[in-house]
């Protein structure tokens, strides 16, 4: 297949000069219409090639810039968008990528950004697809992964038992009017597969910023929430936090500090059991999960 290059642009470069050289020949010579046609055909010739160079390196440009578009819209960053545990599973990792859906359907799917999603093998592969993506509130497929990694690293988890859910993230449309829906997917794995240590919540009878005692919010917290932390850098301590109130529970020890910040991988912390020491103290521990 002609590819057209630099090289074919200079050679119609100088084809073009050797047509205007062969048409001036013409106007001086005897052999007028001999050199004429001569002239009129190296410049036709020359000037074919530089277009079909130019032609080529505009799509190539016009191609690498909607490539670049796309790759910049789905390389956001969306993490916080999906649970990181639930019914006893833990998220593992994300990916994000492009939902397969007919173009008539982009309008009824922009309206549906955070809606989850869950996804399941499909006996009868539509669009040379085999992972239908489906509504998690009403079973209703909405499209299929798109045939390559992604397709093929949801369909290996979900062989393997374990779930895989997501959200439609964003819906919108890029340069050339073509609409696109990305999707993310999170891969979720059983929280025994996972490497954890147990440390003791200490500080629990300090008052939190709204006057309350953190024994008192630790309380109504169930066992097995995930807790977040946050460090102080003024005194380098970690402060924990239920999820469901963002309220202050108490703080990690010291070993739970040099622990999280001397092994590598992403930690969660969910809150192992909860013991009424006195009437109003707690006695309450952690499990930091490392992932």
């Amino acid at each position: 297949m002609f590819k057209p290059n630099k090289n074919h642009f200079t050679i119609g470069i100088l084809i073009l000069i050797i047509g205007i050289c062969s048409i001036f020949i013409s106007a001086c010579g005897d052999e007028f219409l001999y050199f004429l046609y001569i002239g009129i055909f190296f410049i036709l010739f020359g000037v074919s090639l530089m277009l079909i160079y130019k032609i080529s390196v505009s799509k190539q440009n016009r191609k690498q810039k909607e490539i670049t578009s796309q790759q910049d819209f789905i390389d956001l960053n969306f993490e916080n968008s999906l649970p990181q545990i639930f019914s006893g599973y833990i998220i593992k990792k994300y990916c994000s990528d492009y939902l397969c859906f007919l173009d008539d359907n982009f309008f009824r799917l922009s309206g549906m950004v955070n809606k989850e999603i869950y996804f399941e093998s499909v006996s009868s592969k539509v669009n040379n697809n085999s992972i239908g993506v489906n509504l998690t509130e009403t079973d209703e497929r909405i499209g299929y992964v798109y045939k390559g990694k992604t397709q093929n690293d949801i369909s290996e988890w979900l062989s393997s038992g374990k779930p895989v859910i997501g959200k439609i993230i964003k819906a919108t449309e890029l340069e050339f009017n073509k609409p696109v829906v990305i999707f993310q997917a999170g891969f979720y794995d059983t929280l025994a597969n996972f490497d954890f240590q147990t440390f003791p919540i200490i500080k629990t009878d300090i008052l939190d910023d709204l006057n309350t005692k953190r024994a008192e919010n630790l309380i109504k917290c169930k066992t097995g929430s995930q807790l977040l932390y946050e460090k102080n850098p003024a005194d380098n301590t970690y402060v924990l936090t239920d999820t469901n109130s963002f309220r202050e529970v108490g703080e990690l020890p010291k070993s739970a500090i040099r622990f999280i910040e001397q092994t590598q991988g992403q930690k969660i912390i969910l809150l192992d059991n909860i013991e009424p020491a006195a009437s109003d103290t707690v006695t309450a521990s952690v499990k930091i999960y490392t992932l």
